[in-house]
This record gives structure tokens, sequence and C-alpha cells, in this order.
């Protein structure tokens, strides 16, 4: 279920920002991926905005464009009421 694994990718984020391991923020953007995916559209957004800024203030432009889809897929509400061509899906685990 996703609620389950949201908690085991907090916790595989979790320990690699304490070691301030390089793969930190895309395991929290993968936690983000199955908030959404468990309908837990605010913490998903706030979960992958927090990669954003972080990658963002260190210059990972390529963290930060993993995290870009997340944040303007949940960003827009329901995701059900997209226009057709804008991004609402969580880019795929993997």
């Amino acid at each position: 279920n996703w609620e389950r694994a949201a908690q085991l990718w907090q916790r595989a984020a979790g320990l690699a920002a304490h070691e301030q391991h390089p793969e930190a923020g895309r395991l929290a953007i993968r936690r983000s991926q199955c908030l959404f995916r468990a309908g837990r559209f605010h913490e998903a957004l706030e979960a992958c905005g927090h990669v954003a800024s972080d990658a963002q203030a260190a210059g990972d432009w390529r963290l930060l464009a993993e995290a870009a889809p997340v944040v303007r897929g949940v960003g827009r509400g329901d995701p059900a009421e997209t226009q057709p061509g804008e991004q609402a899906e969580c880019p795929p685990i993997g």
C-alpha cells in the first residue's frame, strides 16, 4: 500500500539526509510520489517543495527538475481537473 511505502521512503530519506548522502533528495521525492498516490496531495506537495528548495539552494538543477513535476502536478489541486497538456501525474517510481 502507498501509505506504507511512503513511511519506508521517509525512513530511507531521513537516514540518507542524516548521513548527508547525495541521494537523500531523490529518496524524499520517492516518498512524495507515494504520498501523491495515497491521495495525500498536500503532504506530497510539501515534501517535494522542500526537496526543490534544497536543490535550488545547492544548485542541483537535476534534482530540482526531478522534483518539479510532482510539485506542479500536486500544486494544481485535484489532478483530475487538469487541462489538456498540463502535468498532473507523478513521475514513475524507479
